[in-house]
């Protein structure tokens, strides 16, 4: 199974300002358009029950599995093709092999990018640098991490907005 992270980062390392914040408020045009490319290659997506609330279009086209401890909190807003989830990344990732799906993107937020870097079944991570400061907000993972990442390809989505794609590689478990 192909497992990576999308995420698009501000210039100072944040994925939103606040919680309840939606990237799709301060991302780019490329940006957006960059994710859905990416995402639908995918066909299956993983995001935490809280960014999916913040998301305001729906994914008709994507089996969107939407983590919470409580399945009975995903409601009649999301898309019609979202499956409730609450396992561990090994045990969503086998769920959506049985679905069908070769591909999976990790898609937020913090408590899910970090659970699924930690589970180590993660082979890539796709973040796009957007040209704008928060100064202070939600960083990528709510924990430490380490991994070493190895370029495999740049993306010039416009003048401003770049985007990095990377193999990961994981050192020796602890």
């Amino acid at each position: 199974m192909d497992v990576y992270i999308i995420a698009a980062l501000s210039a100072d390392g944040f994925i939103a300002r606040r919680e309840d914040g939606s990237s799709l408020d301060w991302t780019s045009r490329e940006d957006t358009k960059f994710f859905v490319q990416k995402s639908r290659e995918a066909g299956a997506m993983v995001m935490g029950a809280k960014t999916l609330a913040t998301v305001r279009h729906k994914m008709s086209d994507m089996t969107v599995y939407a983590m919470t401890r409580r399945p009975e909190s995903v409601n009649e807003f999301v898309p019609v093709n979202t499956v409730p989830v609450s396992g561990t990344p090994a045990e969503i990732i086998a769920q959506a092999e049985r679905d069908g799906h070769s591909s999976l993107a990790i898609c937020g937020g913090t408590s899910v990018y970090t659970q699924f870097l930690q589970s180590r079944l993660v082979n890539r991570i796709i973040i796009t640098i957007e040209p704008i400061i928060f100064g202070d907000g939600l960083s990528l993972f709510s924990e430490p991490m380490e991994a070493k990442l190895h370029l495999k390809e740049f993306y010039n989505l416009s003048d401003q907005v770049k985007a990095f794609e990377y193999e990961i590689e994981y050192g020796p478990e602890t």
